[in-house]
C-alpha cells in the first residue's frame, strides 16, 4: 500500500517520502480543485492494499493529500468521479468511517482489514494574506510547524499580537487561523527553510494560505 506521511520526527517516514519522490514514473500530479472550500463524501471499496494516497500528517488536525499515485484505489476513483468529488492535491481528510481523530484516521487507512472506507474530504481554499510589519508589530506572531519534507508551512498557533494578528484585526471575515498552511511567500514556493527566512526578514510580503473552514 503506497501510503506515506511527512513527519519530521520519524526517520522511517522520511525514508518513505524519499523513495516515493525518486519513483516519478507512477506518480500523478493531480490538478488542484477549483471547488474551493467545498466538502464532499466518497466511498472506496478496498480491492487491494494500495490506496495510493501520499499524505502529509505533520499536523494531526489536518491530514492533507499531497499526491495521488497511479493505479491505486484513489486514482481509480478519480477516473470516473465528478470533478467536485475527485481527490485533489491539498484536500483535507475530515473523517474516515465517521472517525475524525487524525491519528486514528491514519490507522484506519493503513489497516488492510478495513475494506470499506467512507470518507469525508474538503477541497482547500487558497487565499492571499498581506503581511506588514510595523515598529509596533515587528514579529509575525505565528507559531510554525516546519517539517523538512513538507511542501508548505503549518501554522500551529496565531498569537494575539504581531503582524498576522494585525491582519486578522483588519480582516475579521478572512482571518489566518491555527492549522492553516503557508503555501508560498511572494509567489515563491520551495524549501520550507527558505520560506521561513523570507517571512522572518521581510518587512512586507504576501502569503498564499491554504485553509479548510
Amino acid at each position: 500500500m503506497w501510503f506515506c506521511t511527512c513527519q519530521e520526527e520519524s526517520t522511517e517516514d522520511r525514508d518513505l517520502v524519499s523513495v516515493v519522490q525518486q519513483d516519478e514514473r507512477d506518480r500523478v500530479w493531480p490538478i488542484r480543485s477549483n471547488q474551493g472550500g467545498e466538502e464532499y463524501s466518497i466511498t472506496l471499496e478496498r480491492k487491494c492494499s494500495d490506496i495510493g494516497l501520499i499524505l502529509d500528517s505533520t499536523d494531526l488536525k489536518r491530514i492533507i493529500v499531497s499526491s495521488v499515485r497511479k493505479n491505486g484505489l484513489a486514482f481509480e476513483h478519480n477516473m470516473t468521479a465528478w470533478a467536485a468529488k475527485k481527490i485533489c492535491e491539498n484536500d483535507c481528510i475530515k473523517s474516515v468511517n465517521k472517525i475524525s481523530d487524525g491519528e486514528t484516521i491514519l490507522d484506519v487507512l493503513q489497516n488492510v482489514e478495513v475494506k470499506r472506507l467512507e470518507m469525508v474530504l474538503q477541497h482547500a481554499e487558497e487565499r492571499q494574506v498581506e503581511v506588514h510589519k510595523t515598529s509596533v508589530s515587528r514579529s509575525l506572531g505565528l507559531v510554525l510547524i516546519t517539517p523538512l519534507e513538507a511542501h508548505f508551512i503549518g501554522i500551529d498557533e496565531v498569537l494575539s499580537t504581531g503582524a498576522v494578528a494585525d491582519w486578522n484585526h483588519r480582516n475579521p471575515d478572512d482571518p489566518v487561523r491555527a492549522h492553516d498552511k503557508v503555501l508560498s511567500v511572494d509567489g515563491h514556493t520551495g524549501f520550507v527553510t527558505e520560506l521561513v527566512h523570507m517571512m522572518l526578514h521581510k518587512d512586507a510580503f504576501v502569503m498564499t494560505i491554504l485553509t479548510w473552514r
